[in-house]
């Protein structure tokens, strides 16, 4: 934009005779133009009127300005990616500040800042955020491709294939998350020398944006089927991806135009590289929705450039894990519980065997101390809950596994002992042991805390279950929840979902944990999203697991490399 005309905009937008800061603070909203967005939302910030949410409103909405005039690239780009990050920090800063309640503008904050991590190629740091962004929104596909993306650019092809099929799963019908997710996944299978499987990813992007009406190139699938036919290496030359196109019309203009009200995703050129496998450099996001206290117009940012990431190390053969527990300087300890002779009801088949089975992987990994216990009371579990808060308080990792009845109760999510009765819902609070109860028990893990409960089994309590109050709700499976402090809490079933006990010997989620426990260097986030899948297929996707909570950044495995 020309100085000039800059100038000018931000004369019209402030009014001649000097606007009020409630002026600009409506004007730091409203500005469609990048820079006159930033400028005003400055000036807003600056005149020290505002706090809490408003002004960390004003802190995203300036970065939006920012990042929309950071492209194209020239001698300012750099400063102004690093004033957004600035801006998002103070955001995140302030939110947290009020209590971290407000979900929707954290999970903005977060996921535009990992974007300008990712312009920055600061994979890590995007990473970090863009866990942030899932945990204050699991279900958000933009998030999960963005963090594909930056797996890929750092070589993690597994990592980067779950990414994009979780992105698939929560939205297979958005352009972004999905033709460009099964592109992307063909380049990560193509790094893993998985040709097969990449060529049948192409295709499906292909196929996919054939249906939406979009023009691709099949360059991608020719050069797959020559490998495929020529038996090609394992170290393929990748091309630089690109998410799926946008129609035309729906492309955002150049910075020095308007910045449309609605999001539009805009797919960058690609670029063919005649080395080593290559990652792809991300794509801008899709402008995320404004707080509904703040009905801003959102800016969009440009078109990026085409950068290439430095190619990943030669990946390592494989190798079959030895029987025999690693060694492992972190103290892991672990109580795993299993309930089936229930005193009021039918007895559940499988919980004894889950937990055995549970517990014996877990040893053979190198937990340092595994309490397995079964058919416990009321008293039991909680002296058991007792005895295990002192051991994880001197352990790296705590993990507590629960097999069988758990229930919801408004809202309230309890594990049920053997002695329970639960004639009326105002029993559970006296029969039933809180989850909160056992999320504390873990707190003084240094590391990793994570519970596992497979115990959304169909509930036989409740169909005889007198209710004291009309309104109070009393649910089939578990209430989702939203641990916070580093807690993982991994459910068989999803929440409102009911798990099944299994016609084998064991429950089919225990069967997928057990099963991918032994894989060295598997990072706990991936066993638990490829554990997801076997269920699904498994149970003809009538159970389907859900983690919540979020992990640290570091990879944690069960079996180390």
């Amino acid at each position: 934009m020309p100085r000039l005309f800059l100038l000018v905009s931000v004369f019209l937008a402030l009014g001649n005779t000097g606007a009020s800061a409630a002026n600009a603070r409506d004007e730091c909203r409203r500005a469609n133009d990048a820079a006159v967005k930033a400028i005003v939302c400055e000036r807003a910030i600056d005149s020290g009127e505002y706090r809490g949410y408003d002004l960390a409103d004003l802190h995203q909405q300036r970065a939006r300005g920012l990042i929309a005039r950071a492209l194209p690239v020239d001698q300012n780009t750099a400063k102004r990616y690093d004033d957004a990050i600035a801006s998002l920090g103070e955001a995140i800063s302030i939110l947290l500040a009020e209590g971290g309640t407000d979900r929707n503008r954290l999970r903005e904050a977060y996921y535009w800042r990992a974007y300008v991590y990712l312009e920055k190629k600061e994979f890590d740091r995007a990473i970090a955020d863009l866990n942030e962004a899932i945990k204050h929104k699991p279900a958000d596909a933009f998030a999960f491709f963005r963090r594909g993306e930056a797996y890929l650019a750092k070589g993690q092809a597994d990592l980067a294939i779950a990414d994009f099929g979780d992105a698939i799963r929560v939205d297979p019908n958005h352009v972004l998350a999905h033709s460009g997710a099964y592109e992307n996944r063909a380049l990560a299978y193509e790094l893993k020398g998985e040709i097969d499987k990449a060529l049948a990813e192409a295709r499906r992007s292909d196929n996919d944006a054939k249906t939406r009406g979009y023009i691709r190139p099949t360059e991608l699938v020719k050069r797959l089927e020559q490998k495929l036919a020529a038996g090609a290496a394992k170290t393929p030359a990748v091309t630089t991806p690109a998410p799926a196109p946008v129609p035309k019309a729906d492309r955002p203009a150049s910075p020095a135009a308007k910045a449309p009200t609605a999001p539009a995703t805009a797919a960058p050129q690609k670029k063919e590289v005649a080395a080593a496998p290559q990652a792809p450099a991300p794509s801008p996001p899709p402008a995320a929705s404004p707080p509904a206290s703040a009905p801003a117009p959102v800016v969009q940012a440009p078109e990026p450039k085409v950068a290439v990431a430095p190619a990943p190390p030669k990946a390592e053969p494989a190798v079959t894990p030895p029987l025999s527990a690693p060694t492992t300087p972190e103290v892991r300890v672990a109580l795993v519980i299993g309930n089936a002779n229930y005193r009021a009801v039918g007895k559940l088949q499988n919980p004894p065997r889950d937990a055995a089975a549970l517990a014996a992987g877990l040893r053979r990994v190198g937990f340092k101390t595994v309490q397995l216990s079964s058919d416990l009371s009321r008293e039991g579990m909680i002296t058991a809950l007792r005895a295990f808060e002192r051991e994880a308080e001197k352990a790296d990792w705590a993990l507590i596994y629960f097999a069988g009845h758990g229930i919801e109760v408004a809202g309230a999510n309890y594990l049920v002992p053997v002695d329970a009765q639960l004639k009326a819902d105002k029993d559970v609070q006296d029969e039933a042991v809180p989850l909160d109860r056992v999320l504390s028990a873990i707190e003084g893990a240094k590391k990793l805390k994570l519970v596992i409960l497979d115990a959304c089994r169909d509930n036989p309590f409740i169909a005889n279950m007198k209710r004291s109050i009309a309104s109070r709700s009393v649910g089939r499976g578990l209430a989702q929840i939203e641990p916070e402090g580093g807690v993982l809490v991994a459910y068989a079933a999803k929440h409102g979902q009911v798990a099944l006990d299994g016609e084998g010997g064991n429950s089919p989620f225990v069967t997928a944990l057990v099963k991918r426990l032994d894989t060295p260097g598997l990072d706990n986030s991936l066993l638990f999203r490829l554990g997801r899948d076997d269920v699904l297929v498994a149970t003809g996707r009538r159970q389907e697991p859900f983690v919540y909570g979020s992990l640290p950044g570091e990879l944690l495995s069960f079996r180390p490399k």
